[in-house]
């Protein structure tokens, strides 16, 4: 048997406690680390550290107590500070796997030190990544800024190469970063990043155009960003306040709020911005108040991007009113997007195509079971562009959102989009929740948009009411009412969402059918009434 001292490997996992007033094993982090081995815990206590942490290429858990106790205040007592002089706060650049873990720190005033100019795929200030694939979660990651005259990138995390998980932290207030703000991932694979807060990131453009002040992803492949709220993030000549990806392959971007993110100066996807990306999947995102001086308030698509957007709600974006303000909701130059169940409504365009602008004849989205203001005849076209997309079951009804409350672009109860999705679920994606946390597929039926109303039930292919049923539901142009025996004539009226008749038929006992041809698709109900008793039964017509 080979002794275990031979081996360099622990017994047993030990736990190294670092306390700056002598109480611990050590008195720094740093020292801590040095300590450790593989599968060991680094336990520090509240405190200020002025110092650089690197994990050395230990596979270890770096934490607070905070995740012994749940406790977050001591996340803010435990901070690694860069006293505005130090870059690259927290390292991994050795190797380490899933297994290195930091968790439950501020991480803190970060920055070049004095005189430095960096270069490179990505600089970092707070936490830098190379080559490695980490766990980084539950931290504050705050204050760390570029000088203004440097072309700075990865303000809050950085990564260049490997395939981190960045979890449930807080990245905000990280300043003058040319791109990614808040998070800049180059070259990465297999990554995930959610949970996340990241908000108020101003960047520097310089002399160029800058992508994604809150979020910047380059040249990297299988990416999940799930569950993120990224808000008022952006600066002059951005491309992407909350977002940008450029030159990325199978990325799902799925339950995310990205929401008061602004381009100035020129600048596009308010949004989101996505630049030469394939196999791009935008599920159940809110994208909202968003603003681009230039093209595409709330998503641009660029140069032959495809995409996948489904149930997603995109309103209340602006463009400016300069000359090339157009796309107030999305904006596509020869970029392709299957477009399914997606509410884009209320968004303004300074120049042209307040909901979907198509810039370049090779872009064509498809468009089925989404609720667009305006419809198809809206779109703002660039010279000599002519849509040639798919358009199919869609309305243009006002969503009737709440307005009110954590979640106010959720709908209604009276809301055309309820019910109105696309009963064919297969191959959307969809997860299981919506934003709000209400189960996302109900009775084989879903909602259009980011959030399904959560009184509702689904629309019943049959009706239990024994005096009124409809079949089949949805339908397509034939619909059969049946009414019990015995009960007088009567009369079926037929209402669209906003109240407007658009069918009055007589009918009695047994079964009627109703033509639907000339009715376009959407959610109705069909009225009733029976011994003085109104009844009525909500229909989706394809």
């Amino acid at each position: 048997m080979i002794p275990l001292l031979m081996t360099g490997i622990h017994a047993h996992p030990a736990l190294i406690t670092v306390d700056p007033s002598g109480g611990g094993s050590c008195t720094t982090i740093q020292a801590g680390i040095g300590m450790a081995v593989n599968g060991d815990t680094v336990l520090v206590m509240p405190g200020t550290y002025s110092e650089i942490v690197d994990f050395s290429g230990k596979d270890i858990l770096l934490c607070s107590r905070y995740l012994l106790t749940g406790d977050t205040t001591y996340i803010d007592q435990t901070v690694i500070d860069g006293l505005n002089q130090n870059s690259r706060l927290v390292r991994f650049t050795n190797g380490e796997s899933q297994a290195a873990r930091i968790a439950g720190f501020t991480i803190r005033n970060g920055a070049p030190p004095p005189g430095e100019v960096e270069g490179g795929a990505a600089n970092g200030l707070g936490i830098y990544v190379e080559n490695s694939s980490p766990v980084i979660e539950r931290n504050h990651i705050k204050n760390n800024s570029f000088w203004l005259n440097q072309y700075g990138i990865g303000g809050g995390i950085a990564v260049s190469g490997g395939s981190p998980q960045i979890i449930s932290n807080e990245i905000y207030s990280n300043n003058y970063a040319f791109e990614g703000g808040g998070i800049y991932i180059y070259n990465g694979n297999d990554i995930l990043i959610s949970g996340n807060i990241i908000h108020h990131h101003p960047i520097f453009s310089g002399l160029g155009y800058a992508t994604g002040a809150g979020v910047c992803i380059r040249n990297s492949t299988d990416i999940i960003i799930s569950g993120n709220h990224v808000y008022n993030n952006g600066g002059a000549y951005c491309c992407g306040g909350g977002i940008g990806l450029a030159g990325c392959a199978r990325v799902l971007c799925t339950a995310n709020r990205v929401e008061m993110n602004e381009c100035t100066d020129d600048g596009e996807g308010g949004g989101l911005n996505l630049e030469s990306c394939q196999d791009i999947w935008l599920i159940s995102n809110l994208v909202a108040s968003n603003h681009a001086e230039g093209m595409g308030g709330g998503i641009s698509l660029m140069y032959y991007t495809d995409a996948l957007m489904v149930n997603n709600t995109v309103c209340f974006n602006t463009t400016g009113s300069m000359q090339y303000g157009e796309g107030g909701g999305l904006y596509f130059v020869n970029s392709f997007a299957e477009t399914v169940n997606t509410i884009i409504y209320a968004n303004t365009a300074g120049g042209a195509g307040d909901q979907v602008y198509l810039s370049g004849d090779d872009s064509d989205p498809d468009f089925s079971y989404c609720d667009i203001e305006g419809g198809w005849q809206a779109f703002g076209l660039g010279m000599g562009v002519n849509y040639n997309g798919s358009y199919t079951m869609n309305i243009d009804l006002d969503p009737e959102f709440v307005m009110t409350g954590e979640h106010p672009f959720s709908i209604g109860e009276t809301s055309p989009c309820v019910n109105s999705g696309n009963p064919d679920t297969t191959g959307l994606m969809l997860p299981e929740k919506d934003l709000a946390g209400v189960d996302r597929i109900v009775n084989d039926t879903v909602d259009i948009g980011a959030y399904e109303h959560p009184l509702q039930t689904g629309i019943q292919h049959t009706s239990d009411d024994p005096y009124f049923s409809v079949f089949p539901n949805p339908c397509g142009r034939i619909l059969h009412i049946t009414l019990p025996h015995g009960i007088p004539d009567t009369h079926i009226v037929i209402f669209d969402m906003a109240g407007c008749r658009v069918m009055y038929r007589h009918a009695s006992a047994g079964e009627t059918t109703l033509y639907l041809d000339g009715i376009p698709p959407g959610v109705y109900v069909v009225s009733m009434e029976s011994d003085g008793e109104f009844r009525q039964q909500k229909i989706l017509k394809r």
